[in-house]
């Protein structure tokens, strides 16, 4: 619980008193009481704080230039999109054209709104060229109210272009956009208004949507719009492999492909029904040479094409190709050592085990992730390192720190009580800190706030900003002991972190709760089951109470699935059946012969499947924070919990149920000479990596065992045996009092 402060220490009384009318004013949009309050705040940085907050709330008559004015002057504050966006909303065709392009001098627009009206002005102001390049972005890429989409197909008619139109078509059409794309079927040609027709009939499946697809020419069905929509109606119509047929002849290169992003959408959903099927080279293809060269997509769909290769088609090389793609275009350490590792078992499917160990050393160097810490294990735990301490900051991280606009904001913010407002910039700042000492700072900033869910957030920006405060990033929280009787504390830890990043006034848009994240419904059957009394309310209200219902319930999920922590999270996730479709679908992870690896890997929701990961890689950074230990070797044996042995990772083949099922549609899946002959691009064709190189690459690692740390964030001063009571009572005695 935030402490109760003694009085304003970073802004006179004065203006504390006049930002708390102020912020109230606005709250309550008394828009020119709080303009007339504006002026006579003193201190710079709460004026600018106030004058960020009205112009956010987007009173009525902004002016547009002001807005560009203070964006300007404060490039690094929070909700610099939302500002500029109602700037561009606010600009009109009157205005003079050398104010528009002297605003967008130092910015790009964010809005369809702000293209046009740049676009509008560059035209006026003779850059012919110029404008029309960010005339064509606005009308092509961005969706129109009706009213303002013929608007501006009226104002720019003579340069706009039949091209321009049709982009505009085929984009909504990748976009599942049908109804809209038919406006604008006047302004198409005939062979272009043949190929839209064909595809909204496909999207919306209409009767005559086959007729229109075999009415197109040959050329006209090489098209990837048409391929994609073709196979978008078939797979919805549950005919994958007519599906699979289409998405197979889909273009390699992705300037043909135009919009890969939406092809993977298909292509993903047919890959994994093409592993359930036993089709794995259909699944290959799928998955392989995407188009796409970055982002998350990029990384699932690089990632499979290798996994695949390697685990079901047995052809290692052309994983490693895929693995080298993959590590070459991300940053991530969990994409990193994802690829990294699966290089290591490439090399070693090769039978060469000194280039695997490399490849498996550069995978460790990140031991805060999944596959880092298995990467470890293959490598022996001797010198594996253990959670490390606290981040000490220096005097220059403090001198930075402190100098910060932003702090200061936020102390101001804290002092009038501006929550709301105060999370606005404690995550811009998280975004903007350089090193791990400035990143330490914030954790204290924050932790006076009760706001620990914001450190946790930070933590995860420092690690992806090369600024990794590790004590940051996984802060400990209490967990009273009749949790803990339930469940190990790593495990509670780790799950909760996932669950919420420890805010314990966390809410979800399906109703889970609190830090754990429970719904009501599953809650009040937990505690009936344990004996505890149950209240909604305070699985918010109170966190204790939340960690010991939430751990009872993930003990009956550890029963029902007979020790097996895999499946535990997949049904804390997803459900409980869904664990058991899998189970159905891959085999049974608890088996020695179904490796537990591959079986994360087949979990076909991403969110589940990178859930499961991230859970487990959390419980052995907790577990070294609780025991003092190293922070690898003791995942692959989480993974194996149930039944399994750790011999089953690495094993020939994924699943017996897998293997049984290769033959299947044999006469569906794409041939040995099909295979065979795929184009393979350019790009995957780079030498693989030097791990050693990679390595020497690496600053300071975390090392060695270190001594156990604690840096425990304990609630209150109460004893353990007083809030493990608490916890459970349904009397009217509360924690905060204990404390």
């Amino acid at each position: 619980m935030k402490p109760e402060a003694p009085g304003p220490v970073y802004v006179s009384e004065s203006d504390h008193a006049i930002l708390n009318l102020y912020f109230e004013a606005l709250d309550r949009k008394r828009w020119e009481q709080a303009n007339a309050y504006r002026p006579q705040i003193s201190d710079p940085v709460a004026r600018t704080v106030a004058d960020w907050a009205w112009y956010r709330a987007e009173p009525d008559n902004l002016d547009w230039r002001a807005l560009g004015r203070f964006l300007d002057e404060n490039p690094d504050w929070p909700n610099d999109y939302t500002i500029q966006r109602f700037a561009e909303e606010a600009m009109t065709g009157n205005d003079a054209p050398s104010d528009i392009i002297a605003f967008f001098r130092s910015k790009q627009p964010v809005s369809g709104y702000g293209k046009i009206a740049l676009a509008r002005a560059l035209l006026k102001d003779g850059q012919a060229d110029e404008g029309k390049r960010w005339l064509r972005d606005a009308w092509v890429n961005h969706n129109w109210p009706v009213s303002d989409e013929r608007n501006i197909a009226s104002e720019f008619a003579t340069h706009l272009s039949e091209a321009d139109h049709y982009a505009k078509v085929d984009r909504q059409l990748f976009d599942i956009i049908a109804t809209d794309s038919r406006r604008l079927l006047d302004y198409l040609s005939a062979s272009h208004r043949q190929m839209a027709e064909a595809r909204i009939a496909l999207l919306r499946r209409d009767g005559n949507a086959v007729r229109l697809l075999e009415g197109l020419s040959s050329e006209q069905l090489r098209d990837s719009g048409v391929l994609h929509a073709a196979a978008r109606y078939y797979r919805r119509g549950e005919n994958e492999p007519t599906a699979i047929g289409y998405a197979a002849q889909a273009p390699i290169n992705s300037e043909y492909l135009r919009y890969p992003e939406a092809w993977w959408g298909e292509k993903n959903l047919l890959m994994l029904w093409a592993m359930r099927n036993g089709l794995y080279k259909d699944a290959y293809r799928m998955a392989a040479y995407s188009g796409l060269s970055e982002g998350g997509d990029f990384a699932e769909a690089e990632f499979y094409a290798g996994w695949i290769a390697l685990r079901f088609l047995k052809e290692p090389e052309r994983a490693r190709r895929h693995f080298a793609y993959l590590d070459a275009n991300v940053s991530s350490p969990i994409s990193k050592a994802r690829a990294q590792y699966w290089l290591g078992r490439a090399f070693a499917a090769e039978g060469n085990r000194e280039r695997a160990r490399q490849y498996y050393a550069v995978a460790a160097a990140y031991p805060l992730t999944f596959y880092g810490q298995l990467a470890q294990e293959n490598l022996g735990t001797e010198n594996a390192p253990a959670f490390p301490g606290p981040v000490q900051p220096t005097e220059q991280d403090r001198e930075m720190f402190n100098s910060r606009p932003l702090v200061h904001a936020m102390r101001i913010l804290s002092e009038v009580d501006e929550e709301y407002r105060y999370i606005a910039f404690a995550r811009q700042l998280d975004d903007v800190m350089t090193s791990p000492g400035e990143y330490a700072l914030y954790e204290e900033l924050v932790a006076r706030e009760d706001m620990l869910f914001l450190s946790v957030r930070a933590g995860k920006a420092a690690v992806n900003r090369g600024a990794e405060a590790p004590s940051v990033a996984y802060p400990r929280i209490f967990v009273p002991g009749q949790a803990a009787n339930f469940v190990e504390e790593p495990l509670i830890l780790g799950l909760s972190r996932q669950e919420s990043e420890f805010n314990p006034r966390a809410y979800s848009s399906a109703n889970a709760r609190g830090l754990m994240q429970l719904l009501p419904s599953t809650a009040q059957l937990t505690a009936r089951k344990e004996g505890f009394p149950y209240s909604t309310s305070r699985l918010m209200d109170d966190p204790l109470y939340n960690l010991v219902i939430g751990s009872a319930h993930l003990s009956h999920l550890i029963e029902r699935f007979e020790g097996s922590y895999v499946l535990t999270l997949v049904g804390y996730n997803a459900g409980p059946n869904r664990a058991s479709q899998w189970i159905e679908r891959y085999g049974d992870p608890r088996n020695p012969d179904v490796d537990p690896v591959d079986w994360v890997e087949l979990i076909p929701f991403d969110e589940t499947r990178n859930y499961v990961q991230r859970v487990l890689e959390n419980t052995q950074i907790y577990r070294s924070q609780v025991t003092g230990g190293p922070i690898a070797g003791k995942l692959s044996q989480d993974l194996v919990r149930g039944g399994g042995t750790t011999t089953a990772i690495g094993l020939s083949q994924p699943s017996p149920i897998l293997s049984a099922k290769a033959n299947q549609w044999e006469g569906r899946a794409m041939t040995d000479d099909q295979m065979a002959n795929l184009a393979v691009p350019a790009a995957y064709s780079q030498e693989m990596p030097d791990p050693v190189a990679l390595l020497a690459s690496f600053d300071q690692p975390l090392v060695g065992n270190r001594s156990k740390i604690s840096n425990e964030i304990e609630p209150c001063e109460a004893d353990a045996e007083t809030l493990n009571r608490l916890a459970l009572s349904d009397d009217d005695e509360s924690v905060e009092s204990a404390c």
